[in-house]
C-alpha cells in the first residue's frame, strides 16, 4: 500500500476521535491547536478529554461507537485498544469516502499521521508507514536539530516572497534564481552565525534581479 505525504487544512473540519484512553488523547492534544470541531466517542475518557469537554472545547459522547457517528466527518481518528472493533470503523469509513487513521491495525485506515513538528512555518515530517513510530519520532527529532539554519534563512527571504510571486516567471527562470543564489555559501555562513552578512547578500543579490 502506498500513501501519499499531504497536508491538510482542517480548520472548522468535523473530526470524529473513537476511543477515549491516552492513546486518543495524544491525538486531540496533536490536532486540536489546528482549530477543527472534535467530537469524541467513548464510554470512558481520560481526565484531560473530560475537561476539554466540560470547556466547551471538544464534545464527548459518552457511549459506545455507533455507525451513524462518522456521518458528516471530515476525519475519523480510530484509537480504541480493540484491533478488530478498530479495523471494522476503518472499513466503515473507507467505504464511506471518508479520511480515517487508524492506531492499531496501523495501516488499517486510508491516512496515517506523521511524526511532526511546526518550526517558525517549516514542517517536518516523518512516517514510517505506521510501523516504528518511535523511531520516525527520533528521526524527526534529529531533524529538528539540524533545521535552524533552514528556519533563519525562511525568516530572511519572507519580505521578498511577495514580490517573488508577481514575477510569474517560468519553471526554467526560478531553477536558475536559486542557482545562482546558493552560488553564495549561504548555509555555511547561517551554520557560523553570521546571521547580518547573509541579510545583506540577500538584500544585493535581490536588488540586482530588480526588487
Amino acid at each position: 500500500m502506498e500513501f501519499l505525504p499531504l497536508l491538510i487544512d482542517i480548520e472548522n473540519a468535523s473530526c470524529l476521535v473513537v476511543g477515549g484512553g491516552l492513546v486518543a488523547e495524544r491525538k486531540i492534544e496533536t490536532i486540536i491547536d489546528y482549530s477543527p470541531k472534535i467530537e469524541v466517542v467513548s464510554p470512558k475518557a481520560t481526565d484531560y478529554i473530560k475537561q476539554l469537554s466540560y470547556e466547551g472545547k471538544i464534545i464527548w459522547h459518552n457511549r459506545h461507537f455507533d455507525k451513524e457517528d462518522i456521518k458528516g466527518k471530515f476525519i475519523v481518528f480510530v484509537a480504541t485498544n480493540d484491533p478488530i472493533l478498530n479495523k471494522e470503523i476503518a472499513n466503515l469509513c473507507k467505504e464511506n469516502k471518508i479520511l480515517v487513521n487508524c492506531v492499531k491495525p496501523g495501516l488499517a485506515g486510508n491516512c496515517i499521521m506523521p511524526s511532526f513538528s511546526n518550526c517558525d512555518g517549516m514542517i517536518i515530517s516523518v512516517s514510517t508507514m505506521g510501523q516504528f513510530p518511535l523511531i520516525a519520532k527520533k528521526f524527526r527529532e534529529e531533524m529538528e536539530e539540524k533545521a535552524e539554519k533552514y528556519r533563519k534563512l525562511l525568516n530572511l527571504l519572507v519580505p521578498y516572497r511577495e514580490h517573488l510571486l508577481t514575477l510569474s516567471k517560468d519553471s526554467n527562470y526560478n531553477r536558475k534564481l536559486w542557482q545562482d543564489f546558493f552560488k553564495y555559501p549561504v548555509m555555511e555562513k547561517l551554520e557560523k552565525g553570521k546571521l547580518e552578512e547573509v541579510s545583506e547578500y540577500i538584500g544585493d543579490f535581490f536588488k540586482k534581479i530588480g526588487f
